[in-house]
C-alpha cells in the first residue's frame, strides 16, 4: 500500500492544544504514525536531561590514545601506519561481539527446523571515531567526519566480499540511555546472514510507491518532507511520517541505492551536514542521547531494486521511550509534529547562543557572507527550480534568518552592527548569474528597509559588496581565459582578495561607522562591468 498523499494540512497558526490529532504513513518506513500533540509540550520545551556518562574516566578507558592493547584486535586504522602512534581513527573487532567472525565454515548449512535457526555466523566491529576520549564525533571538522564515514565505507566492501552476508548496518549510539557502554566516541558495523525484517518492509514500501508513481520516495525528499537544512550533494528534513520526536534523516539528492558507493567528496560534504545536524540537536534538545543509522540497500539486492532502493541516515534523539502501544501494534505515537520541527532546527539563535558563550559576552556585531552559486551559470531560462530555491535559500533565507535573530539581539545589548556581504553583480547584471544576483538585490533591498526600522536602537545595518575576489566560489567552473579576461577588466590587474575585503567590514563594525547606515558600500577595486 503506498503512503497518503504527502501533502500536510495548513495548520496555520493553531496551537499544540486545538490541532487535531493526525495518522501518516511513509513508503520509507512502511509503518503508520499517529501524531498526538495533545501529548506533546511546546516543540522548544522539548529538552533532554543530561545523558548519564558510563565511563566518565579517561584513566579507564581502552579506546584512549596509548591504551590500544587493551582492545580486541585491530583491522584498520587512519592514516594507515601501524607503526605511528598518533592515528586519528580506528577499527577493531568488537570484544563482545553479537555475532562470531569464526562460523563462517558453517554459515551455509540450510535453516532447520521449526524455529529456522541458522548458526550466528557475522561481524561485529567498532570504529573508535577520535583518539581523545573529550572529543566528541561533533567537534570534528566535515573532513575529519568524513574520513570515519569512509572508514565505513572501507570496512563494508572488506565485509561485503564474504558470500555468506546480506545486510550491513552502521550505526551510533551516544549516551548510556541510546544504548552506549562506552562515553568515548564511537560507532559500530554489523553484518548480518540475514536481511533484517525493518529493511525487507521499507523495500515493500518503496517499492509500491514506486509502482504508483514511477518515482524513487526518497529522490522526492525536498518536495515530500520539511526541509531542515543541505548541503552540495545531500539534504537533511525532518520527515514526513517521523516516527520519533525531532528525528532527522540526511539523504543524498541523487539515487544512490547503497552507502558504499559513497565517493570521498561526497564523505566530506555529508561530514558537514551531519556535524551541523548533531550541533543543532545538541543545542536546542539539552546534547540529549542519540542514535543514528545509515539505512542502505541488501547487498545482494535485485538489479529491479535499484530504481527504488534509495539509503539515507537517521539522526534519532532519545527523547520518549517506547511503551506496549508501540510494541504491540508497532504503530507508533510521535507528540510533535516534523513540520514543527523543521522550524525549530532552522532557527539561527542557537548560533547566537554558541557565540555568547564563547565569548562571555552578549553578541554586538553579527557578520554574514555564507553565499552560493550555480557554477554552471546558467540563464535564466535554464535554471533549473531546485537550483533556484536552493541558492535564495542560502543567499536571502539565511540572510533573513540571520537578520532576524542579530535585530532583536543587539537591541537587548545596546545596540551594534549587522553588516551583510553581497556582490557588485547586482550593479554588473551579468548574463548567466542571474539567480545569484537576484538573490544578493534581494538581501541589499532588505538591509536598507531593515536600517530604517531599527531607528532609535543604536544599531546600524549595511551591506559590503565585492567585485571578483579569488575565494574558491568564484574559481569554481570558470575556465582559465574567462578568470584571464575578469582580470584584465581590473584597473589594478589582479582579482580582489579577502584582505582587500576585510578592513571595510572592521570599519563599518567600529565605533568609527556609526555614521554610515542603510549603505551598500562598493568594494570592487573600480572593476569596469
Amino acid at each position: 500500500m503506498a503512503s497518503p498523499s504527502h501533502t500536510p494540512p495548513d495548520h496555520g497558526g493553531d496551537s499544540v492544544e486545538t490541532r487535531s490529532p493526525e495518522l501518516r504513513k511513509d513508503p520509507a518506513t512502511n509503518r503508520w504514525v499517529i501524531f498526538s500533540p495533545a501529548r506533546a509540550k511546546r516543540p522548544t520545551d522539548f529538552k533532554s536531561k543530561s545523558p548519564e556518562n558510563p565511563n566518565p574516566k579517561p584513566s579507564s578507558c581502552p579506546f584512549c590514545i596509548g591504551r590500544e592493547h587493551e582492545c580486541a584486535p585491530e583491522i584498520f586504522r587512519v592514516p594507515p601506519d601501524d607503526d605511528d602512534p598518533n592515528w586519528r581513527i580506528r577499527v577493531i573487532e568488537n570484544l563482545y561481539p553479537a555475532l562470531s567472525r569464526n562460523l563462517e565454515t558453517q554459515s551455509n548449512q540450510p535453516e532447520t527446523g521449526t524455529s529456522r535457526s541458522i548458526v550466528g555466523f557475522g561481524f561485529h566491529d567498532v570504529v573508535i571515531e577520535a583518539p581523545l576520549h573529550s572529543i566528541q564525533l561533533s567537534d570534528i571538522d566535515s573532513v575529519g567526519i568524513g574520513d570515519v564515514l569512509i572508514a565505513y565505507r572501507k570496512r563494508i566492501e572488506q565485509i561485503a566480499k564474504h558470500d555468506s552476508i546480506n545486510y550491513i548496518q552502521v550505526f551510533k549510539n551516544h549516551g548510556a540511555s541510546a544504548g552506549a557502554s562506552m562515553s568515548h566516541s564511537h560507532s559500530q558495523i554489523m553484518a548480518l546472514p540475514v536481511v533484517p525484517p525493518t529493511v525487507s518492509s521499507r523495500l515493500d514500501g518503496t517499492k509500491d510507491y514506486f509502482e504508483e508513481t514511477g518515482k524513487c520516495c526518497l529522490c522526492e525528499a525536498k518536495a515530500k518532507h520539511f526541509v531542515i537544512d543541505e548541503s552540495s550533494h545531500f539534504v537533511s528534513v525532518a520527515p514526513y511520517a517521523a516516527t520519533y520526536p525531532f528525528e532527522v534523516w540526511i539523504v543524498p539528492k541523487d539515487h544512490s541505492s547503497h552507502f558504499h558507493h559513497l565517493d570521498d567528496v561526497k564523505a566530506v560534504d555529508l561530514g558537514g551536514l551531519l556535524k551541523l545536524m548533531l550541533r543543532k540537536v545538541a543545542k536546542q534538545l539539552n546534547d540529549p542521547p542519540y542514535n543514528y543509522m545509515i539505512h542502505t540497500s541488501p547487498l545482494k539486492v535485485a538489479e529491479s531494486q535499484l530504481p527504488y532502493t534509495h539509503w539515507f541516515l537517521q539522526i534519532v534523539p532519545q527523547l520518549s521511550g517506547v511503551g506496549g502501544f508501540e510494541m504491540g501494534s508497532g504503530c507508533y505515537i510521535n507528540p510533535v509534529f516534523p513540520e514543527d520541527v523543521a522550524k525549530v532546527l532552522r532557527e539561527f539563535g542557537p548560533l547566537f547562543d554558541a557565540a555568547e558563550k564563547a565569548f562571555n559576552s552578549p553578541v554586538h556585531i553579527l557578520v554574514n557572507s555564507a553565499g552560493i552559486v550555480d557554477s554552471n551559470y546558467p540563464t535564466i531560462a535554464n535554471t533549473p527550480i531546485d537550483d533556484f530555491d536552493r541558492i535564495f535559500r542560502v543567499n536571502t533565507r539565511g540572510s533573513f534568518f540571520c537578520c532576524k535573530e542579530a535585530a532583536n539581539r543587539l537591541k537587548g545589548g545596546g545596540g551594534g552592527r549587522i553588516i551583510l556581504l553581497t556582490s557588485s553583480l547586482t550593479e554588473a547584471l551579468n548574463p548567466g548569474q542571474g539567480t545569484y544576483t537576484a538573490s544578493k538585490a534581494a538581501v541589499e533591498a532588505m538591509v536598507k528597509i531593515l536600517a530604517k526600522e531599527l531607528k532609535g536602537s543604536g544599531i546600524t545595518a549595511n551591506c559590503v559588496s565585492p567585485g571578483p575576489v579569488a575565494t574558491e566560489m568564484f574559481f569554481s567552473g570558470k575556465s582559465e581565459e574567462t578568470v584571464r579576461s575578469i582580470i584584465e577588466r581590473s584597473p589594478f590587474g589582479r582579482l580582489g582578495e579577502t584582505r582587500d575585503i576585510a578592513p571595510v567590514v572592521g570599519f563599518l563594525a567600529s565605533d568609527g561607522g556609526e555614521w554610515i547606515n542603510g549603505q551598500v558600500i562598493v568594494a570592487n577595486g573600480a572593476f569596469l562591468k
